[in-house]
């Protein structure tokens, strides 16, 4: 088991957005999106952050707005496989 998954299963014992599946890392690549450095992504780790908690409220994917995300301000656009990894890697900790 490693530190990682030891930590996360001893938290689920004594918080319960833990044991429910409600605890989210924003992604950090290429800078954080809601962290240091300063840069471009928090503007992105809004709308990220909005759909978690209003999923009801912005319903449209988040892939699409990435690509356009990263075109605009990177002036390069992901493939669909970086965006997964990117999403899949900014799903709930369980």
């Amino acid at each position: 088991m490693t530190a990682r998954a030891l930590a996360i299963a001893s938290c689920k014992l004594f918080v319960p957005a833990v044991a429910n599946g409600r605890v989210y890392v924003p992604p950090d690549v290429p800078f954080g999106w809601f962290d240091a450095p300063p840069s471009l992504n928090r503007l992105f780790g809004v709308q990220w952050l909005a759909r978690i908690l209003h999923p009801d409220l912005f319903p449209e994917p988040l892939a699409p707005r990435m690509k356009a995300f990263h075109a605009l301000y990177y002036h390069r656009e992901p493939t669909d496989a970086q965006i997964r990894a990117l999403l899949e890697a900014a799903e709930p900790l369980k």
